[in-house]
């Protein structure tokens, strides 16, 4: 019985948080439910023949997507820390044959793109782990084509109760904290988008 009572109590206390009426109910435990990666990507506003560059696909929830978006002319680069995540990456794109999407592992630091330069640079729930982000964007620049952009979709504790219950403190970054950072390392805010239930979501490009 107290286990009920304690389920409802948790129920009705999410519900009642900010933000909840955007999710999807039966899927929370899905990201499908809240993550919203079709109307994330038309967001982008690609071209076919747009070069993307992905900061840590994890299990490439995004990265087919976008390489199916951008194709057959575009590329995507998928770069990770995580071996096992890019390896897993990598069998699939040699099992479905997909030529325009390049996943490789990097250190979270240097990147190397043999010359090439992006549309768009592309991070989910990554900014939050970069070392010394000011610094990092940076040196982001130099991988932009002319008028490349830098979205940066993160967690933050602002979206109310059901992200504080989901996700700890450490693993989320305030807008306000992007924007400023995003500011000093020499980029401007070109497009923010608020329908996503857990996470900030703005694009950027230099200044």
């Amino acid at each position: 019985m107290k286990i009920r009572i304690l389920i409802c109590a948790t129920m009705l206390l999410l519900i009642s948080c900010a933000n909840f009426s955007k999710l999807q109910y039966s899927r929370i435990y899905k990201r499908d439910g809240w993550q919203w990666r079709d109307r994330v990507i038309e967001s982008l506003n690609l071209k076919k023949d747009d070069k993307v560059l992905e900061l840590g696909p994890g299990s490439g929830y995004f990265t087919f997507a976008l390489a199916e978006k951008v194709a057959p002319s575009g590329q995507v680069f998928a770069l990770d820390v995580d071996e096992k995540a890019i390896a897993k990456i990598q069998g699939r794109v040699a099992e479905e044959k997909i030529p325009n999407l390049h996943a490789s592992v990097y250190d979270g630091s240097l990147i190397d793109l043999k010359g090439q330069k992006v549309n768009v640079i592309f991070s989910v729930n990554v900014y939050h782990h970069l070392p010394e982000q000011i610094k990092y964007f940076e040196k982001l620049k130099s991988h932009l084509a002319p008028g490349g952009r830098i979205a940066v979709i993160d967690h933050h504790l602002e979206m109310g109760m059901v992200l504080r219950i989901f996700v700890s403190k450490d693993h989320q970054t305030p807008p306000e904290t992007i924007r400023n950072e995003m500011d000093a390392a020499g980029y401007k805010i070109v497009q923010t988008e608020d329908y996503l239930p857990l996470q900030s979501f703005m694009v950027f490009e230099a200044k």
